[in-house]
């Protein structure tokens, strides 16, 4: 036989391409691989059985495996040279205007499906923080400009941590864990990843204008939507509502004509009007801005218009939050503005002028509060506002106790529950968000809380005060200053956490611009100093935009 027989008999092994090679598993391996697919499949088979009947109230920890094979998944994503911050900023622009303009009691539901309610402020913002999530993981430049802004205002960071870490070990402190870890998520996506995206986006140049523009123009058109409730005394969309949306059971009652003292209550999109109050008076600070600000004559007169427009909303709403909130508000940007305009034009009188007349304003204030029925009313409560003064009262007495028993806590969301205040309607309530932080985050959590509050608003204004740059997104910080101020007095009176994505959101805005501005004071000075070397003519600030990021 030759050899050329021979080789062609013999069995011949199929080429392996690179970069494979060929399996060296033993039977053992192989075995073991077998059986871990049956576990896996019979593990997937168990929890569909039990999604299937425990879906609704176990949401979160039945998703947990799949949360956790996104989460890898993301991580294992490689570093790419561009993230996706447009659709980022185009899905954070899109969440304040749902937010504002779509009443958050009305979801979603498509007839006879048997899928679950859908609101659609939760379509928007977990995209949002999923998106968020994955700029993080694929972008160096996106966490080296992030780390940068966060840099700037190092004590904002760390209070914000210090927050995180407060919420997440009040969950199995809670009595009822699952609601509470759900309150977690909640707060999670609404709050934090709203500080943090806003940290980044307002790091650009023009989004903070962008931004202060659309809550202005959703703030305009959720006043129009008022004023015809106040014509009709009901909300437009009540019982006129298609199949495929469908409201709330529990806010049928709540959303029912309010009236006090014969005098109807105006919600617009809100679920009362002390919600209503208080985003107009966070809109406020930022169309002053627009009214008194480098902007053109056309803005500053839209801006002049709608400022008793919103006045006028707040007393439809008949809301003390807002009325207290607009005091703050007009309080604070008055006296910014005499000082800035006493720096900048040395030869006018009008800021010195206004400063000085500070002191007799407050006494005037103070005595019209103390003795002029109308204001006081408003301000401290009276006639039929005497049961709400009386409730916060027998909830401090009732409360304090309990916060004293459990110094850590009783869990996130489990306030109302821990307290059980009922009012005559029968409903759960807390009237004040001061006990409310303190009976779901303990001692610590509250001062930890309003520390940052606090914190941020005064970075704000004290940056706001040494500003010297014309960058229009700067001239915002004083705006954030007093929004913060008037949220931080509003909360001894309101305690629904309807807004506060937004003030996470001004809060975002702090660092991002003392991040901005520092940079831009830094270039100033630079480009200063050079024509002296060089003997050159001075050279304009460079935009803050087209620098590296500090890490």
């Amino acid at each position: 036989m030759t050899s050329a027989n021979t080789s062609a008999r013999a069995p011949t092994r199929p080429a392996v391409l690179q970069p494979y090679r060929r399996s060296s598993d033993s039977p053992g391996r192989r075995r073991a691989r077998r059986w871990a697919i049956a576990l896996l499949a019979f593990f997937s088979l168990f929890w569909g059985m039990v999604f299937a009947f425990l879906a609704p109230a176990l949401i979160l920890v039945l998703l947990a495996p799949v949360l956790i094979l996104l989460v890898v998944t993301i991580w294992a994503l490689p570093d790419l040279r561009t993230a996706p911050t447009r659709a980022l900023e185009r899905f954070f622009f899109l969440y304040v205007i749902i937010a504002v303009l779509w009443p958050s009691y009305i979801s979603i539901a498509i007839p006879n499906s048997g899928l679950p309610w859908v609101n659609p402020q939760r379509l928007i913002y977990a995209p949002m923080a999923l998106i968020f999530v994955i700029c993080v993981a694929v972008s160096r430049e996106f966490r080296a400009r992030l780390s940068a802004v966060l840099q700037a205002e190092k004590p904002i960071l760390w209070l914000m941590i210090a927050f995180i870490i407060i919420m997440t070990y009040t969950v199995p402190l809670s009595d009822r864990m699952f609601v509470s870890m759900d309150k977690w998520a909640d707060a999670l996506v609404t709050w934090v990843c709203m500080f943090f995206v806003g940290c980044y986006l307002f790091s650009q140049p023009g989004r903070v204008v962008r931004w202060a523009a659309t809550i202005w123009v959703c703030a305009v058109i959720s006043g129009v939507i008022g004023i015809w409730e106040w014509r009709l005394h009901h909300v437009p969309w009540l019982g006129y509502l298609p199949s495929f949306l469908q409201m709330d059971p529990l806010m049928v009652d709540e959303i029912a004509p309010r009236f006090r003292q014969a005098v109807y209550r105006v919600r617009s999109t809100y679920q009362d009007g002390l919600g209503l109050g208080e985003f107009m008076s966070l809109t406020m600070p930022f169309v002053l801005c627009f009214a008194l600000g480098p902007f053109s004559r056309k803005i500053r007169i839209a801006a002049m218009l709608t400022v008793p427009f919103l006045i006028f909303l707040v007393f439809l709403a008949n809301a003390r939050s807002g009325v207290v909130g607009l005091m703050v508000d007009f309080g604070l940007y008055g006296f910014y503005w005499g000082f800035m305009r006493w720096r900048r034009h040395k030869d006018s009188l009008i800021g010195p002028a206004l400063m000085f007349s500070y002191p007799a304003l407050a006494g005037l204030v103070v005595m019209s509060s103390l003795f002029v029925d109308a204001i006081r009313i408003r301000l401290f409560g009276g006639g039929a506002t005497h049961s709400s003064n009386d409730a916060r009262k027998v909830q401090w007495t009732m409360g304090l106790p309990k916060v004293i028993n459990h110094p850590l806590g009783h869990g996130i969301g489990r306030a109302g529950e821990a307290l059980g205040y009922y009012a005559p309607n029968g409903l759960l309530t807390i009237d004040t968000y001061y006990l409310s932080v303190m009976l779901d985050y303990g001692i610590i959590g509250f001062i930890v809380y309003y520390s940052l509050i606090l914190y941020s608003g005064f970075t704000a204004g004290r940056h706001a005060s040494t500003d010297n740059t014309t960058d229009p997104d700067t001239q915002f910080l004083a705006a954030a200053s007093i929004s913060l101020a008037a949220f931080f007095v509003i909360k001894s009176v309101y305690s629904e956490p309807t807004n506060h994505p937004f003030f996470f959101m001004v809060m975002g805005m702090v660092p991002a611009l003392v991040w901005r501005l520092k940079t831009l004071q830094g270039a100033a000075k630079a480009d200063a100093a050079q024509p002296a070397a060089s003997g050159g003519g001075p050279r304009r600030p460079r935009n803050p935009a087209h620098q590296p990021a500090r890490a």
